[in-house]
């Protein structure tokens, strides 16, 4: 929402949708916005949002409201659906009137569109924006950051593409969904980009994908040798799968690239003496527990009567265990985590049926 945006992120005042048939939408947001807010401002939260949505063949202008320039927008949100927006902020309060139509009528439209934000007027006139918002000079100097901050994000998107920015800046907010889709986009436009790769890895990590992850680590490997963060990651990630050589030899190699590091030689140190869990291992040797003693719980053990809750705890760990290597594996979080709490709620179910433990 583009008055969001302008406004702090603080919910409007009111949010109104017009329709008139089929092909046509007028909606009008009011919010609260800072008067000393640029238009050039204005222009870089609409076009930071274009490049969002992916709408294109963007154009801005000027029209004149209650004796001000305000900033226009036009734009094609979907091929041949047709968006114009006008931001007119009047005594602090700010206006986003966004029409739409089919691209056949837009030039008709449009001149109903202008007429609609040229009415605009303020019931009550005021003295100016301090008066009327209440604003000082750390209001300007917000303004000010702001509009630095577009630019820079603008310019970021420009220097390493637009997709790979946006995806940047979704892992940044934990929005590892959004941000896999716009990696994934990227790199079909561009297989060797070594960013979105490296970015990737990260998302399929967060995500429990760690195969994924581990195939990007390579290609980052094979585009950027020198990248010794990468080289670290990519150790890790093959001595959680058990494949201890090759994490070996990654280490050496990173070693070889920065041989005073120290990081780097702990690293291959806990390679060595095996401090380092092999998460594969891991998830069978749980499991392997799990349905063991849900299967003594179902056989009707007797030493399960005796010992009572014992076993439950070590169930737990087992639980927790399998939930976090399943992904080591292939197997998501979610369904190994399902699998073994499933397991352990059988076994304490059937203890709890036969007796041998009271709740």
């Amino acid at each position: 929402m583009i008055l969001a945006s302008l406004a702090g992120g603080q919910r409007p005042y009111a949010d109104t949708q017009f329709v008139r048939g089929p092909n046509e939408t007028l909606n009008v947001i009011i919010e609260r916005i800072s008067s000393y807010i640029s238009l050039e401002t204005h222009e870089l939260v609409v076009k930071l949002k274009a490049q969002n949505m992916e709408y294109t063949d963007l154009e801005f202008g000027r029209i004149s409201v209650g004796g001000r320039e305000h900033v226009w927008a036009r734009y094609q949100m979907t091929p041949g659906i047709w968006a114009k927006q006008y931001l007119i902020v009047l005594g602090g309060i700010g206006y986003a009137i966004t029409a739409s139509c089919k691209g056949t009528s837009l030039a008709q439209r449009e001149k109903v569109w202008d007429a609609i934000a040229a009415s605009f007027r303020l019931l009550s006139p005021v003295d100016g924006p301090v008066t009327a918002s209440g604003e000082t000079y750390r209001d300007v100097r917000t303004a000010d950051k702001m509009r630095e901050m577009l630019e820079e994000r603008l310019e970021t998107r420009e220097a390493y593409g637009q997709l790979y920015v946006r995806a940047y800046e979704a892992v940044a907010e934990r929005r590892y969904s959004e941000a896999r889709v716009l990696l994934e986009k990227c790199l079909r436009e561009d297989p060797d980009h070594v960013l979105a790769h490296k970015e990737l890895a990260v998302v399929l990590k967060a995500q429990g994908d760690m195969r994924g992850a581990l195939r990007h680590r390579r290609e980052v490997k094979r585009l950027d040798p020198a990248d010794t963060i990468n080289r670290a990651n990519l150790t890790e990630l093959l001595a959680g799968f058990g494949a201890k050589r090759e994490a070996l030899r990654e280490a050496d190699e990173l070693l070889a690239l920065q041989p005073g590091d120290r990081a780097y030689q702990k690293l291959r140190t806990s390679l060595v003496d095996h401090s380092r869990p092999n998460f594969q291992i891991r998830f069978f040797c749980s499991m392997a527990f799990l349905i063991v003693m849900n299967a003594g719980s179902l056989a009707g053990w007797e030493i399960l009567k005796e010992v009572g809750w014992v076993p439950v705890p070590f169930m737990l760990l087992a639980t927790f265990h399998a939930y976090k290597s399943g992904p080591w594996v292939g197997i998501p979080k979610k369904l190994s985590a399902l699998m073994a709490v499933a397991l352990l709620l059988s076994f304490v179910v059937a203890l709890f049926f036969r007796g041998y433990i009271k709740i």
